[in-house]
């Protein structure tokens, strides 16, 4: 015959047993937490867009965070959101070769749509900016790339502007934008 203890103790093994695999991810995530890579930070994001041929630089507030417990798909190692008052994109990231891969949809009914960044973390400075490529609808809905700027310090427009000279190779009369 079973004691009262024998029974109390299987019914905690049992317990215990469904729990581990929760347990051992809420333990991966607090010490991933601690250990978050030189991109999970937030970020300022600076882009050039088009309207009707006139070129603007669009400023959002970006954040990347380690996407550690809930992952639906092996490639989303990150949860990235870049937003400003107007716009507000959400998607995941995951590294592919050295370059960070982003896969965003815009959330807003005015902008509908996906766009796909591309950063070259071989390049990420001491100074905290990241370059990388862009490419997606613009706002006359033909496809568009453009130069895309991490920075996780406020930039003026001379320093973007040599950002872009020091980091990107701009072709004048072929179409193609390339990081240098």
């Amino acid at each position: 015959m079973y004691m009262v203890t024998d029974i109390f103790l299987i019914i905690i093994g049992a317990i215990l047993g469904y729990a581990i695999p929760y347990i051992v991810n809420v333990v991966k995530f607090l010490f991933s937490k601690k250990r978050q890579d030189k991109i999970c930070c937030d970020w300022y994001v600076y882009f050039w867009w088009t309207t009707d041929g006139a070129v603007s630089t669009v400023k959002m507030d970006g954040k990347i965070r380690k996407n550690t417990i809930f992952k639906k798909d092996k490639k989303a190692e990150y949860i990235i959101t870049f937003t400003n008052e107007s716009h507000e994109f959400k998607g995941y990231g995951y590294i592919e070769r050295s370059k960070l891969c982003v896969d965003m949809f815009c959330h807003d009914m005015g902008m509908l749509g996906h766009t796909f960044n591309r950063y070259d973390l071989a390049k990420v400075s001491s100074h905290g900016l990241c370059m990388g490529l862009w490419l997606s609808n613009n706002a006359n809905d033909r496809l568009s790339s453009g130069c895309i700027i991490l920075s996780k310090n406020e930039l003026d427009n001379d320093k973007m502007s040599r950002l872009i000279k020091d980091n990107f190779i701009l072709y004048e009369n072929i179409p193609v934008i390339d990081l240098k």
